[in-house]
Formats: C-alpha cells, sequence, structure tokens
C-alpha cells in the first residue's frame, strides 16, 4: 500500500451490501453449481450470433487505406430544425445516410457530439460548437463535396463544414 491510498473504514463494505438488500437492490446469489438446462443452449446460441455478426462485420466495405479523408463538422444554428422534425427521426434519417455511405466504403466514422465539451486557448470564446461529425474518405476533393453536399444535415437548416485531413 502507497502513501497516497485510502483505506476504507472498518465493516463499511458490511454496511453497504446490508443497505442494498434492505432496499431491494442486491439479492443473494443463486447457488453456483445449480445451472438450468437452457444455460448451455443459449450460450451456443450467443456463440453462433457473435460468429455470424463478426463475420458480417468483416465483409463490410471499408475504405480503402490510401484514399483521401476527410472530416463534415455539423453545426446547428437558429434555422436548425425548424419543421420541428423529432430527435429519432433524424437520427434514423442520418442512420440510413451514413449506413449507405458504409456499404460504398466511404464513411470511416460518424459520431454525435455531446453538448458538454471544454474550450481551451485564446480562441475559446470565438468558438461555435459542431453537433456531430463523420469522417469519410473520397476519392478527390469533388467527390467529397458531393457527399458532403447529400448530407441530411442540410436538408434540416444546419451547416456543414467540410475539411480534408492531412495525412500524418
Amino acid at each position: 500500500m502507497t502513501d497516497d491510498e485510502v483505506v476504507p473504514p472498518p465493516g463499511l463494505e458490511d454496511r453497504v451490501v446490508s443497505t442494498l438488500r434492505e432496499r431491494g437492490l442486491l439479492r443473494d446469489a443463486a447457488p453456483r453449481n445449480v445451472s438450468p438446462r437452457w444455460v448451455w443452449p443459449a450460450a451456443i446460441a450467443a456463440g453462433l450470433l457473435l460468429f455470424a455478426g463478426g463475420f458480417t462485420l468483416g465483409r463490410a466495405p471499408r475504405p480503402a487505406p490510401d484514399l483521401p479523408r476527410y472530416t463534415l463538422l455539423l453545426y446547428e444554428g437558429p434555422e436548425f430544425n425548424r419543421a420541428g422534425t423529432r430527435e429519432s427521426e433524424l437520427v434514423a434519417e442520418y442512420s440510413g445516410w451514413a449506413r449507405e455511405l458504409a456499404d460504398r466504403g466511404r464513411l470511416v466514422a460518424g459520431e454525435k457530439l455531446s453538448t458538454q465539451g471544454w474550450a481551451l486557448g485564446s480562441a475559446a470564446a470565438d468558438r461555435r460548437d459542431p453537433s456531430g461529425l463523420f469522417i469519410i474518405a473520397a476519392r478527390s476533393d469533388d467527390e467529397a463535396l458531393s457527399i458532403a453536399r447529400s448530407c441530411p444535415h442540410l436538408r434540416h437548416g444546419g451547416t456543414v463544414l467540410l475539411r480534408a485531413i492531412d495525412p500524418t
């Protein structure tokens, strides 16, 4: 044990377990040597599903490593989603678009960004926060622009900033 380690008081674990049991948040474990008849067939089925899923993912088109990569930064301004489309519908639309790019081997990654973030540096006060990003692979700037123009974010009043990624 090092000097900076904190040692919990004696009996803390017993008190926590007792309190959790009293509140119905913790149950006694089932005996370990008794297993229902369905455990082994379920484990085999789960293993087969994992194998099939991995096989399918392994066969999915991947962007060629030598293709230039670009980032699409998505911004939401006052005009974004004026129609009031539900977020679940937007997510479905963006996911379908991303799936189509992935099927063509053009999607590298895509994520919705949290509103939580930190601005560091001298220009931090001047920043605009992106709400999402996609990283794509394209043969040329023109193909990247074509992909960016097809982004559903534009149809909902958002802004897309396309930037080439310099290879390092």
